[in-house]
């Protein structure tokens, strides 16, 4: 290298959003997070939840090509991304019957090329200048969550205060994040007072200093996404002010782990 010369070294934060089970409210958090993040930075949101695709009807996007086509070989992964608001990008699973049929019913070799191109994807969206790349991936262990694991830098499990779900957010932790020495972490989502009350106790005693945040359910963030509204990170809501603090929490724990 030529005196006076030097390379940058980019970096980019990879959380994957994840949960134990359905039903935890876990894609509308990922899009907020992924939209407080972009206030300052540049964003990609991906679904990774080629089994029951959500993005799509919750961002008005409509792309050239699927994420499904990325890992098909078909396309770049830069001619997936498609800009939703201003800094905020996302890459979109393809909600057709047909091809959620087909990707499902992959070959295991098939699986093992997606999890190169998963990896790859993330050293390619570093180089477009994406600060923060988001996984929303199936809850469970889909081989499509498996492999945002293994790109992400931490994995922000979403969960309800109820026994099931708490239950299984523990082993979940235990025997995969910690099987594959993953930094994970814990967003209590849809809360009620009298649950926060009564269960934060338990909570604590079970995850510690995992739980990075508690937001609230609240019959406003009902209304919103009713009347077809998805990012809240700019209303007066307390489930605004939770996804904030989360933010900011997830990027403490992150440089707090380096």
């Amino acid at each position: 290298m030529a005196e006076g010369h030097f390379t940058m070294v980019m970096t980019s934060l990879a959380i994957m959003v994840h949960s134990y089970r359905g039903g935890t409210g876990k894609s509308l958090l990922a899009t907020n997070l992924a939209a407080s993040y972009s206030k300052k930075e540049k964003v990609c949101l991906l679904d990774y939840d080629f089994s029951a695709p959500g993005l799509h009807g919750m961002l008005k996007v409509e792309p050239d090509f699927w994420i499904n086509d990325y890992l098909n070989g078909d396309c770049e992964i830069k001619e997936v991304i498609s800009e939703a608001y201003p800094n905020l990008y996302v890459g979109l699973a393809n909600p057709d019957a047909e091809a959620i049929r087909d990707i499902v019913g992959k070959s295991r070799s098939w699986e093992t090329e997606a999890l190169n191109k998963t990896v790859s994807l993330r050293t390619s969206l570093t180089e477009m200048g994406f600060n923060k790349i988001i996984f929303d991936t199936p809850p469970g262990l889909a081989y499509s969550a498996i492999n945002a694991v293994i790109a992400s830098d931490l994995v922000v499990l979403v969960m309800r205060m109820e026994s099931m779900d708490i239950l299984g957010t523990k082993e979940m932790m235990k025997g995969v994040y910690e099987l594959l020495e993953k930094p994970s972490v814990v967003a209590v989502n849809m809360v009620t007072p009298t649950q926060k009350k009564v269960l934060t106790p338990t909570l604590e005693k079970i995850f510690g200093e995992q739980i990075l945040g508690y937001v609230p359910c609240l019959c406003e963030v009902k209304s919103y996404i009713a009347e077809g509204k998805q990012i809240l990170i700019d209303e007066k809501l307390d489930y605004s002010d939770a996804v904030l603090k989360l933010a900011r929490y997830i990027e403490g724990y992150c440089d707090s782990q380096e």
